[in-house]
């Protein structure tokens, strides 16, 4: 039986849960004639990675990740556009960046699949008190005389 869920927090803590939860172990039976044995609950990962950089070093953030495209899975890409409509991003085009070589600023990743879910750019919030004004803008801008500060 598999059960799927989203963990959220500082990485540490988010690690420090996924040891807990591995250190357990269940009774299970390996065969009808044996008594049963110990089996440790496996945790495997499937994060959702959000990377903020500043937009001016897109192509290395971006192209340090080697080969985002390399996935030709279609039910990979299914899954990838609701959670891209949900975060309000947009994909990544194959060629917009051009992939790093591991040694030359590219990172190596053996078993580490990566599914291109997309890029949002950075929107801003007025300084002013939320219950008077809480606006958003993708433009940094002056509202209600306040300024807008980056809202990550």
């Amino acid at each position: 039986m598999h059960y799927y869920c989203l963990a959220r927090g500082d990485m540490l803590q988010v690690d420090k849960f996924m040891s807990d939860v591995r250190a357990r172990a269940v009774p299970f039976k390996y065969h009808p004639t044996e008594p049963p044995g110990i089996l440790e609950v496996a945790v495997r990962r499937i994060e959702l990675l959000e990377i903020a950089f500043p937009e001016e070093h897109k192509n290395f953030i971006i192209g340090m990740l080697g080969n985002i495209h390399s996935d030709k899975s279609k039910i990979k890409r299914a899954l990838a556009y609701p959670i891209r409509k949900l975060l309000g991003a947009t994909p990544v085009k194959p060629g917009e960046v051009v992939p790093l070589v591991p040694g030359n600023g590219g990172i190596i990743r053996p078993f580490v699949d990566i599914v291109d879910i997309g890029i949002k750019k950075d929107g801003y919030r007025c300084k002013a008190n939320p219950a008077t004004c809480n606006k958003f803008s993708r433009k940094k801008e002056i509202c209600c005389g306040h300024p807008m500060t980056e809202d990550l």
